[in-house]
């Protein structure tokens, strides 16, 4: 009996031997070791758990220097029994987003979404450094040693966005 015939089939192509392709153009991926495992899931592990530590850490500093009058907002139980349904919502708003767009067109509004707050991470940090050579380029041309200099060219103030 053929080696092929014996072997079950999952039914996606034609059944042929089992036999390794071969990379033609050098891209495939060395095999996965138990160290480098152990590292990618224990960096994630860290990378999960150190940001809630230190975000508690701060919150309770935080709550401890506040007076006693600062009451901290809580959940109320209407919240609370409403949380199930607009998680419900938004679930099937999301299934039903998907099901509608293709992926084109989801890949397209995932990177101008990206693309927009890159931007706006960028100029916000960025701004420091303007300020500060903004305020050096006034301060060097007060002094008149520099003549005609870029700080008489008025800069645009920074505009910010809120983002919700």
């Amino acid at each position: 009996m053929d080696a092929a015939l014996s072997e079950p089939h999952n039914g996606s192509g034609p059944a042929e031997p089992s036999v390794a392709p071969s990379p033609t153009n050098g891209t495939a991926r060395p095999p996965s070791t138990p160290e480098g495992i152990a590292l990618a899931y224990g960096s994630l592990l860290l990378m999960a758990l150190l940001p809630i530590f230190f975000g508690a850490l701060r919150s309770v500093r935080c709550a401890r220097s506040k007076n006693a009058s600062d009451m901290p907002e809580t959940i109320t139980s209407r919240d609370a029994a409403r949380f199930p349904i607009i998680a419900s919502c938004t679930l099937l708003g999301l299934y039903l987003f998907f099901k509608i767009f293709s992926q084109e067109y989801i890949n397209l509004l995932l990177s101008m979404y990206f693309f927009v707050l890159g931007i706006l991470a960028l100029s916000h940090t960025i701004r420091f450094l303007v300020y500060k050579r903004r305020r050096l380029n006034l301060r060097s041309s007060s002094q008149g040693n520099m003549g005609e200099s870029l700080s008489s060219v008025p800069l645009a103030e920074p505009v910010s966005l809120p983002i919700k």
